[in-house]
């Protein structure tokens, strides 16, 4: 018999950011580089939101927030269609 695994969905999350400069930009990717829950993300940088979506198994988004906060990155949560 044949084992067959079955693939967890990921979840989404959709952030407006602050993000405007190369150095702010090179600061969230360090900290979602680190963030090893993370599976995938992109950053949009010609929304005027400048929004970032991050694909992820398990994340705890307060504390990601939390982090980018103390490079002086705000991101604020916004509804998925």
């Amino acid at each position: 018999m044949k084992s067959t695994e079955t693939k967890q969905q990921l979840n989404y999350l959709v952030f407006r950011t602050n993000i405007d400069t190369d150095l702010a930009a090179a600061r969230l990717i360090y900290v979602l580089e680190k963030t090893k829950e993370i599976e995938s993300w992109n950053l949009d940088m010609n929304d005027c939101d400048r929004v970032l979506r991050i694909e992820f198994d398990e994340l705890d988004h307060n504390l990601l927030i939390k982090n980018l906060s103390s490079f002086a990155i705000q991101i604020k949560e916004m509804p998925i269609w």
